[in-house]
């Protein structure tokens, strides 16, 4: 649903501006285009911002950093890293995220490796949507809550 009003919003603001203004059809284009890139980069930075609702309702997991890389956002001087996790559930079988992405705070950009467990939460209607919980520090070995860490 989100994704229809990321199409939708900046043809509809386009419209009201060229049939109230003298802008030409070359200003609503650039128009368009400025406010397509700024809509679109809100909503995808939006899932990698980390989400507060989650963080406070979503269930515990652990998950293994099997990978992670930059992608060159930065948002309110945060870096956006995209990370490969491996999440262990406290029931049920390990499952791999290949890419998720999330703001990681400045002081734990330098610490925080492949290899390392992390806490997320996990939504329950939809274990893919996770968030990393950086109020719990990134270790080697043993997982936050006594998990063994399962490469």
């Amino acid at each position: 649903m989100k994704l229809i009003w990321v199409a939708l919003l900046p043809l509809a603001i386009a419209g009201m501006l060229a049939a109230t203004s003298g802008v030409g059809l070359w200003g609503v284009g650039v128009f368009i285009v400025c406010l397509s890139g700024f809509v679109l980069m809100g909503f995808l930075v939006s899932g990698a911002s980390g989400n507060s609702h989650l963080l406070r309702t979503g269930t515990p997991a652990d998950a293994l950093i099997t990978g992670m890389g930059a992608t060159g956002w930065q948002v309110n001087g945060r870096h956006v890293v995209v990370f490969g996790l491996r999440v262990t559930p406290a029931s049920g079988m390990p499952y791999d995220v290949p890419e998720h992405r999330q703001q990681v705070p400045p002081i734990l950009l330098g610490g925080v490796l492949p290899g390392m467990t992390v806490q997320v939460r996990t939504d329950p209607a939809d274990p893919l949507k996770l968030c990393i919980d950086w109020s719990v520090l990134p270790v080697h070995g043993e997982a936050p809550y006594g998990h063994p860490v399962k490469p």
